[in-house]
């Protein structure tokens, strides 16, 4: 029989790369895998896991390049309400691979406080290897369908990490990735916990917060609904970003960030990976890591602010 002959299945490329493997499901040859930090992080300085999400892969992936929240949902002291504070300066700039994202707040007289994220075309978002060896998580929404998709977080380190301690500080999961608090409930919210410790009651892991608040928007946030602020520049940035890539996308182009040459699979500006105080005169839109570095000045401790349970 040559029945099996003009019976072809589907299959496609496949590249084994930081502890993932990734598969390019487009016309034609496939891209350069993106050399990304923290995939070409050796393994010691990684651990990957992954969360499933009961809602659109796209309003979870806003939620990473949203920092303002940072401060409320995942930190929030109803015993300290001086650790709640916004920025002064949102500004998106445009790059290769999608937005780096600035939020600046004037901390003191000579001196201003900078957080870098980024928007990775078209769903992840890493905030970069910290050149302080200090271990940074990039959140990696890859879509199931329309409603859920999964969440992908990779823990990576200039330096070797505790892997264990790693994982376990991010999320409590049962044995197929879906967090123990969870939408059927209610994400144990504990009404005692808001009263003392944390505005959410959501406990001090961060996978839980985030989980609870997209999904909360429903399976497909309305969008209609919202009101955007000077907050959320880089969400519309990014918006319009994705808007252009699907239009790119239909009129058969390739949409942004995809590498076709391999000279330009470098990341030079594919870092942040914790906050810098910069002085007030610094040209933090144009610098590289290693005037930051140089720049950056020793951070004051600020009373009352509170780690884990206690008050440092």
């Amino acid at each position: 029989s040559t029945f099996h002959e003009k019976i072809p299945a589907r299959s496609y490329p496949c590249r084994e790369v930081g502890g993932l493997i990734l598969t390019y499901m487009g016309p034609g040859d496939p891209p350069e895998v993106p050399r990304y930090p923290f995939l070409m992080a050796p393994d010691e300085c990684r651990a990957n896991s992954k969360l499933f999400s009961e809602c659109s892969y796209l309003q979870a992936n806003e939620g990473n390049i949203d920092s303002v929240h940072l401060g409320i949902l995942h930190m929030g002291d109803p015993l300290n309400r001086s650790n709640i504070r916004g920025y002064d300066l949102v500004e998106p700039i445009e790059t290769d691979y999608g937005l780096r994202i600035f939020f600046l707040r004037h901390e003191r007289a000579d001196a201003d406080l900078l957080h870098v994220r980024h928007f990775v075309m078209p769903n992840l978002s890493p905030g970069g290897l910290s050149p302080r060896g200090r271990p940074d998580t990039v959140n990696w929404h890859v879509p199931i369908d329309d409603t859920h998709h999964w969440k992908y977080w990779i823990t990576a380190s200039a330096k070797p990490i505790d892997r264990e301690s790693a994982l376990s500080g991010r999320a409590d999961l049962t044995a197929d990735y879906r967090l123990t608090r969870n939408r059927g409930n209610r994400y144990l919210q504990d009404r005692a916990e808001m009263m003392e410790e944390t505005w959410s009651g959501l406990g001090r892991v961060f996978q839980p917060h985030d989980t609870c608040v997209t999904e909360g928007a429903g399976p497909i946030q309305d969008r209609t609904q919202e009101h955007l602020a000077n907050s959320d520049m880089g969400i519309a940035a990014a918006r319009k970003l994705m808007l252009k890539a699907i239009r790119d996308v239909q009129e058969g182009r390739d949409p942004p960030h995809v590498i076709r040459d391999p000279m330009q699979n470098v990341y030079p500006d594919l870092w942040g990976g914790t906050n810098w105080l910069v002085p007030n005169t610094f040209d933090w839109r144009n610098c590289s890591l290693e005037e930051m570095v140089a720049a950056a000045l020793p951070s004051e401790p600020r009373p009352g602010v509170r780690t884990g349970s206690r008050t440092a």
